[in-house]
């Protein structure tokens, strides 16, 4: 980690003072949360990175948590970034998403993991990986049938497959490699509810099973399986029904979530100078025009 105490310093060149103040509160919390007290470097961390302006705020915010842990304690989580790719991230994407990862001096940091979930694959990140032709047809296909089945509605089209392939992302990159203990958020209470409200419309819809809610995550990633078990029969044809279609669910650790939303926004409008001049964020022009800055189609 020889290059962290120089990254933290220039970072902090574009954090305002609350924002350190509210790392510095959001570190203590983080570290209290930890399983292993004793030897820090043994809890591994998972944050999901999509590549666009907010979760690329996010990366930095976490990445400058673990370098406060690690001046204070001398010693501090290992973090687990992972990208789940589909046909719509172009490779201006993966250009900005190397380009945070080097702002951040992640690349040669031994307490630090970039990972790639194309489809079932994980591989460690690189920005000129070329994404698996059967991964690019399967999500044209699945917009297809998507719409075909719900006509033509936009979210259903564009989200639904998707946002199952997100999560069946965090369970894979969840279980990989011995697992971790924690996954760090930073959705609102209101992202939360939507996201709840909408696997509760596909398990009603389509009458899938619930799982035991004690199992934490494990118990969610296995409602959501059984939610995908049912919906892509349903758009496909259970005989249809692939591997990449499932939820994984049986993981090496259950880990807990730990929300950072309280201590941060992340809108791109408040952090534009950490964007554009620390990590060289750039917006694709196509992309520009949509919501999630990730995901043009």
């Amino acid at each position: 980690m020889n290059n962290l105490p120089a990254m933290m310093k220039e970072i902090e060149a574009y954090l305002s003072p609350a924002i350190i103040e509210s790392a510095q509160r959001c570190s203590v919390r983080l570290l209290a949360a930890l399983p292993d007290q004793q030897m820090l470097e043994n809890n591994r961390v998972l944050l999901a990175y999509g590549g666009g302006k907010d979760s690329s705020y996010m990366v930095a915010y976490v990445r400058y948590l673990q370098g406060l842990i690690w001046l204070q304690q001398g010693s501090t989580f290992h973090l687990r970034v992972s990208t789940n790719r589909h046909a719509a991230m172009n490779q201006s994407v993966m250009e900005n998403i190397h380009r945070v990862y080097q702002a951040l001096a992640m690349h040669d940091d031994e307490r630090t993991e970039c990972l790639v979930v194309d489809g079932l694959l994980i591989r460690p990140f690189a920005r000129d990986l070329t994404i698996p032709e059967s991964v690019r047809q399967q999500n044209r296909n699945d917009v297809l049938m998507n719409g075909h089945r719900f006509r033509a509605d936009a979210r259903s089209t564009f989200c639904n497959a998707c946002n199952l392939s997100m999560v069946n992302s965090f369970g894979l990159a969840a279980d990989y490699n011995g697992g971790v203990d924690l996954i760090i958020t930073g959705d609102s209470p209101q992202e939360q509810a939507a996201y709840v409200a909408w696997a509760r419309h596909l398990s009603r819809l389509f009458d899938a099973p619930v799982a035991d809610k004690s199992r934490g995550f494990s118990g969610f990633l296995q409602t959501l399986d059984g939610v995908a078990e049912r919906y892509f029969s349903d758009v496909y044809g259970a005989d249809q029904l692939t591997a990449a279609h499932r939820i994984t669910h049986q993981l090496a650790r259950d880990p807990l979530f730990f929300n950072i939303y309280q201590d941060t926004a992340y809108e791109a409008g408040a952090h534009w100078a950490l964007l554009s001049e620390f990590m060289r964020f750039r917006f694709d022009e196509l992309m520009f025009s949509f919501s999630e800055s990730d995901c043009g189609n």
